[in-house]
């Protein structure tokens, strides 16, 4: 079985991989490790909606937010393996982007 890239999947990740390099999210990490340090379970749980609700705007803003959704609703109207090739790309993320995992894949997946 062949896992290289398509011609058309390594432009994808080197389009995704180029826009994370620019946007990447270390500031939002911190904050999102300052919040976890917190003994305060209020503190911790605000710190994370807040820090996952900027890098979703991020994504947003560059167009990579809700991939998978129709362009007409906000989306990218990507492919599956866009969606996984995304997903490898933004791992080093994954904590900004896991609140929003299921109601982004309930409210708006084809």
């Amino acid at each position: 079985m062949d896992f290289d890239d398509t011609p058309e999947e390594a432009e994808f990740r080197a389009k995704a991989r180029a826009w994370l390099e620019a946007e990447k999210p270390d500031d939002l990490l911190q904050e999102l490790v300052a919040a976890e340090a917190s003994s305060e379970p209020a503190k911790r749980t605000v710190g994370l909606i807040r820090a996952s609700k900027a890098w979703q705007q991020r994504k947003f803003a560059g167009g990579w937010a809700c991939l998978s959704w129709p362009k007409d609703f906000g989306g990218r109207g990507a492919t599956p393996i866009e969606r996984v090739i995304w997903d490898q790309e933004e791992s080093r993320y994954a904590a900004l982007s896991t609140i929003f995992q299921i109601g982004h894949g309930m409210c708006g997946r084809r």
